[in-house]
């Protein structure tokens, strides 16, 4: 498929590329991360994602560290560790709010969404869903393999977790949210970033 001929010329990229200069470096690894990733692989995904987020703070380029940062934390969702996907979901959620990137601003909300409901915040976490998922909806992120596959994860959750009629008004309340109210709550549940991390940018000033 066009996943398997993608990794092939990443493959065959990547020796030509490591140590000659970052920006093209971590565009391949993340390419490469990105489509392990779609193909639920997240040991041979990890140490490419990791690499380019690596790379990419070195760069101070906010966008591509934020890009970096999101694969991360949907890497870390997927293996079912919330613990280390908080510190970087502080850092993607701050830089939206502050900056604000279309499609990722959607994402960051939506993989909070996921987060919360798998710490406990069912309701808050619902809604946090929904409002990632409208914003993703006929997107191409949306449409990542890796990207559907946590949407559709955590709405099972929301519903299991919540009950039908309550996932369902949760889910209504949340896709009406403002961007303002949606990132404040994101936060509000995040909490403060870890101490000692480095953050892609400040919150937006009251």
């Amino acid at each position: 498929g066009q996943i398997d001929k993608g990794l092939r010329l990443l493959d065959q990229a990547l020796p030509l590329v490591q140590g000659l200069e970052r920006w093209t470096e971590a565009a391949v690894r993340q390419s490469l991360g990105d489509l392990h990733l779609a193909q639920g692989d997240v040991d041979t995904a990890a140490p490419h994602l990791l690499a380019a987020l690596a790379l990419r703070r070195e760069t101070l380029h906010v966008q591509q560290v934020l890009m970096s940062a999101q694969s991360v934390a949907l890497l870390e969702l997927q293996r079912g560790r919330p613990g280390e996907a908080r510190p970087l979901l502080v850092e993607a959620v701050r830089a939206c709010d502050r900056h604000g990137y279309g499609q990722l601003d959607a994402l960051s909300l939506a993989a909070t969404g996921a987060w919360a409901l798998m710490t406990g915040h069912d309701e808050a976490g619902a809604r946090l869903l929904a409002r990632g998922q409208a914003g993703l909806a006929g997107t191409p992120i949306g449409a990542r393999p890796h990207v559907a596959r946590m949407l559709a994860e955590a709405a099972a959750t929301a519903q299991a977790r919540l009950g039908p009629e309550r996932a369902v008004a949760s889910a209504a309340a949340g896709a009406l949210l403002a961007s303002g109210a949606a990132f404040a709550l994101a936060q509000a549940l995040l909490g403060p970033p870890t101490a000692g991390a480095v953050a892609t940018a400040e919150p937006r000033a009251a």
